[in-house]
């Protein structure tokens, strides 16, 4: 079975959207939705890892999460409104919006069948917020994170455990790839092994702009 959860796109109004909806499919042509509006706010970048065992379960991790929030405001000639530093979104908000910003998550949910309920298992990981990171499970069953990003600290490169189904962690002091941080690579189990494979990332201090690095390279853990 292919689950997809979440991720971005084009809304209806024509702009950028972030999605909480779930979709399943057994063959990758036919698609239902399991799910029109999970519990869990709209999201990119989040890692989905399934659990196999001693119950089957289906874990998201993190990515850039939907924030409420004004999205235009009144004339600056408006009383009250001449310093948009000082406005309120009671006094000085035209449009809100649930999504008028993204920020990173460090939540954890899970779901027992195939994404139609979900429950959240950590509202605050032991890792810091992050999205775009990494996520495989190990031969012992456990969950394993390792890199992602955020707007607030740049590129991760450490790695974690969690032995409880994403309730705790631990971090990794001899992570896959450490010293490297990175988004967008791939973690899989191999032959017993933990391996991850590229990514790209950019400095995460300098002047703009700062060089974007594609990696291609593979570490085995």
């Amino acid at each position: 079975m292919l689950i997809i959860a979440g991720g971005t796109g084009i809304g209806s109004d024509g702009n950028f959207a972030n999605y909480n909806d779930v979709w399943i499919s057994p063959n990758g042509t036919y698609w239902v939705q399991a799910l029109a509006a999970a519990p869990w706010a709209a999201r990119q970048g989040l890692s989905m890892v399934v659990l196999s065992f001693p119950v089957r379960k289906l874990i998201i991790l993190g990515g850039f999460a939907c924030a409420a929030g004004c999205v235009a405001y009144q004339p600056t000639t408006v009383a009250g409104c001449a310093i948009l530093a000082e406005a309120t979104s009671t006094t000085c908000c035209l449009t809100s919006s649930t999504c008028a910003t993204v920020e990173a998550s460090q939540e954890v949910w899970q779901s027992l069948d195939d994404g139609t309920t979900w429950t959240l298992v950590a509202a605050a990981a032991g890792w810091a917020p992050r999205a775009f990171m990494a996520a495989s499970v190990d031969r012992s069953n456990n969950l394993v994170i390792s890199g992602g990003n955020s707007f607030v600290s740049g590129f991760f490169s450490d790695s974690w455990t969690s032995s409880d189904g994403g309730a705790t962690w631990v971090a990794d002091s001899s992570p896959a790839g450490a010293g490297l941080p990175r988004a967008d690579s791939r973690m899989l189990l191999f032959q017993g092994c933990m391996w991850q494979l590229g990514g790209w990332s950019r400095p995460n201090t300098g002047k703009p702009p700062r060089p974007v690095y594609m990696r291609n390279d593979v570490y085995v853990g």
